[in-house]
């Protein structure tokens, strides 16, 4: 529903905390401005107009105003609920004439009484003010494109010098032309395949490697490392064979079925069935594993210990898309820090929880300290392995490790620039992009287009 979301939309791209926002949804006291309903995957933008009526129905005050090329609306069969339509007329000759009258750009006058394509492109503003960059200073030489060729090719004409003049102007002893050209190319044509307009650094997913050989190769060390890292630390918990199985197990599932990297924004604690069975079946297998060492007695009180500390661990429940996204890249970073989170949570528990067992223990048969001592190394050792463990199960270590391997892939590939954060700041010094909180997006839908069709 258009309410909730414009909720998650104030959070993630104002700042606005998530009560505000309700209040503001609920109270009627926004007046929105809701832009690009033609760059909606066509697939949704009959859904999309729905929701904005169904809005419309629910909160009967609010004001809103939708964008949208004309052709690309009059082709829905769903209308908009609203009082009445501004259809924005194209530029005037004269305040195309008027904004170009400068000396600079004699040239470009002169080829554009010439040239009905340049007159036709001269009408949209962006393009307008494009045409005044990159053509400022050129003579008609440079400004003759072969006849016959058609809009896009003109538009391709004059980004190549556009983009040119733009990266001289924001010279950089890192990132050369090339380099610059080459990975926005390879990322407007994954914006363009996957019908994003918002690049956010924490949404790629193994699906943009380019070969199926590479996404092979991230499942395979994918695999591989979850299945050693789970392993190893459910062999401390649930003892060496049963670890060594759900840790392949684990491992195998990475690689046979494809999981979207989802960020782990937000750890809340709930009771569910999985902590639950995770409860009883780490103090099932405690309980024989202390029963054959020690005694029944042992086992069952280090066994429900345990078993509960593993439910507890198991009842934190991540979260993505809640936190407000106003860094770039902050959804691994958040998951990086809920990782710790869940390993920090697991030690505390598994202290505590062994020291308890150990003092019950050591009350009944006055081995007290000793008890402690072990308890507290049990502890230790059970609390981060089990806090390990689930951190790479839901917790976000999983998260982490996979975007990272994905950055190594792409890099290597020669697809995305180390630092990619500080790369899409450059961009947007050099006006090729802008940045809306966490994200980029190109400096117009135009410019993606000109990159995406770029070899």
């Amino acid at each position: 529903p258009l309410g909730e979301w414009l909720v998650d939309e104030l959070r993630q791209k104002y700042q606005i905390p998530k009560a505000v926002a309700q209040e503001w949804v609920e109270g009627e006291q926004l007046l929105l401005l809701l832009d690009g309903l033609d760059e909606v995957a066509a697939a949704y933008r009959e859904a999309s107009v729905e929701a904005i009526n169904a809005f419309r129905q629910q909160y009967r005050t609010v004001d809103l105003a939708v964008c949208s090329r004309s052709e690309d609306y009059e082709a829905l069969t769903a209308k908009l609920d609203v009082r009445g339509a501004v259809v924005l007329d194209a530029l005037h000759e004269d305040q195309i004439n008027d904004y170009l009258n400068r000396p600079a750009l004699e040239a470009l006058r002169a080829a554009m009484a010439d040239d009905p394509e340049l007159r036709d492109m001269s009408r949209v503003p962006f393009l307008l003010n494009a045409m005044a960059y990159a053509y400022a200073g050129e003579t008609a030489t440079t400004l003759r494109v072969a006849g016959g060729e058609d809009a896009a090719a003109r538009r391709t004409h004059l980004f190549d010098l556009w983009v040119e003049k733009r990266l001289k102007a924001a010279p950089s002893e890192v990132y050369t032309p090339e380099r610059v050209k080459g990975w926005l190319t390879w990322l407007a044509g994954k914006m363009t395949s996957f019908k994003s307009s918002v690049f956010y650094i924490e949404t790629l997913q193994p699906t943009w490697l380019e070969s199926r050989s590479l996404q092979v190769l991230y499942r395979f060390v994918i695999g591989v490392a979850i299945s050693l890292m789970a392993g190893i630390a459910l062999q401390i918990v649930l003892g060496p064979l049963i670890g060594l199985v759900l840790g392949v197990a684990i491992g195998l599932i990475n690689v046979s079925i494809y999981y979207p990297i989802v960020t782990v924004d937000l750890l809340r604690w709930r009771l569910n069935r999985y902590s639950i069975l995770a409860g009883i079946i780490t103090g099932t297998a405690i309980f024989v594993s202390f029963s054959s060492i020690f005694s029944p007695y042992y086992g069952a009180v280090f066994g429900s210990v345990i078993g509960m500390m593993t439910g507890f661990i198991f009842g934190l429940t991540p979260q993505a898309n809640v936190n407000v996204r106003t860094l770039p890249n902050i959804g691994i970073r958040h998951s990086g820090i809920n990782a710790l989170k869940t390993l920090s949570a697991g030690l505390i528990a598994g202290i505590i929880a062994i020291l308890v067992a150990s003092i019950v223990i050591g009350k009944l048969d006055q081995g007290l300290n000793y008890f402690i001592e072990i308890g507290f190394l049990a502890g230790i050792g059970y609390g981060l392995a089990i806090g390990w463990a689930y951190s790479l199960i839901r917790g976000g270590s999983q998260t982490v490790i996979k975007h990272v391997l994905i950055r190594f892939i792409l890099y290597s590939s020669g697809h995305v620039p180390m630092n990619y954060a500080r790369f899409l700041d450059y961009c947007v010094q050099a006006g090729l992009m802008r940045q809306v909180g966490g994200g980029y997006l190109f400096a117009h839908r135009y410019l993606l287009e000109y990159f995406a069709g770029l070899k």
